[in-house]
């Protein structure tokens, strides 16, 4: 566990990348305090409600519920009193096997862009299904063989796709020559990191006009290309800020913008607080 300032991150230390853990309360209490953590986390409230504070907007919560939460999301729970649940935590090693999925594709970056709010409920019968392929899922990590991981990587794959379900997202509401422009987009962006505050330059490296990409973003994830860019330089600048303990200065440049400045007032009126009360007091 890294200290930076207010903010802690934490980060899993097992070998197989993944952590499995038991959610408990007796009493009305917040799980630490505000904090982040280097890789994805899904909380799974069987029992109990309570709030969630994800990157500073605050979200009322029930049992049955299932909340995701992203690499460097600033995160704070508060839970009543006889809450129980489970919480899965895996690295991006997981993830990126199933980005190779177009539908899931969909799921993913309506996650990452705040479109699907990161809450969300099943119905009773699906709860009570992914709950048991969770219980099966703890079950396997106590025998700990030479295929443990790719157990792994397959429940989540599951869950998952139980998670496209439940958001009722689904690739065939959307054109194949949208979604292949889109795709390609949003890979240059996630698999290959380019981030660059001009969609012009995106247009380019794809080939298209730059209303073509915004038609293809609007129509697949009802958001802007430069909305889309935006929140992930917000997540890669919260990245190298909180993790990567980097200078506001260096993050500025790397993530192109014109200074210090500009990032600056980029960063605040995104999360309403200053990059530098991001870094180690």
């Amino acid at each position: 566990m890294k200290k930076t300032g207010t903010i802690k991150i934490h980060s899993l230390k097992n070998y197989l990348d993944f952590e499995f853990g038991i959610i408990e309360s007796n009493f009305a209490c917040s799980i630490v305090s505000e904090h982040s953590h280097s890789h994805w986390t899904m909380f799974i409230f069987d029992e109990g409600e309570g709030k969630h504070l994800l990157d500073f907007k605050m979200f009322d919560f029930q049992c049955k519920s299932i909340h995701i939460v992203q690499p460097y999301q600033i995160h704070q729970l508060i839970i009543t009193p006889a809450s129980s649940g489970l919480v899965l935590m895996f690295d991006e090693y997981y993830f990126d096997k199933l980005q190779a999925d177009k539908e899931f594709l969909l799921v993913f970056t309506a996650l990452k862009l705040g479109k699907t709010i990161p809450i969300f409920y099943p119905t009773e019968i699906d709860f009570k299904h992914l709950w048991n392929i969770l219980i099966i899922l703890k079950d396997e990590l106590n025998i700990q063989d030479i295929y443990i991981r790719t157990k792994v990587s397959n429940y989540l794959n599951i869950i998952f796709c139980q998670c496209i379900k439940y958001l009722k997202i689904s690739i065939n509401e959307v054109k194949s020559e949208y979604l292949n422009l889109y795709y390609a987009f949003i890979s240059l962006i996630i698999e290959k990191n380019i981030l660059h505050p001009s969609i012009d330059n995106y247009a380019k490296k794809l080939a298209c006009s730059t209303k073509q990409l915004r038609s293809a973003c609007v129509y697949c994830s009802g958001i802007t290309p430069l909305k889309i860019v935006h929140s992930c330089i917000l997540h890669q600048a919260k990245k190298m800020l909180l993790f990567e303990q980097k200078s506001v200065k260096d993050v500025a440049y790397e993530l192109n913008f014109t200074d210090i400045a500009h990032f600056t007032h980029f960063f605040k009126a995104k999360t309403g607080r200053l990059p530098s009360k991001f870094k180690i007091c």
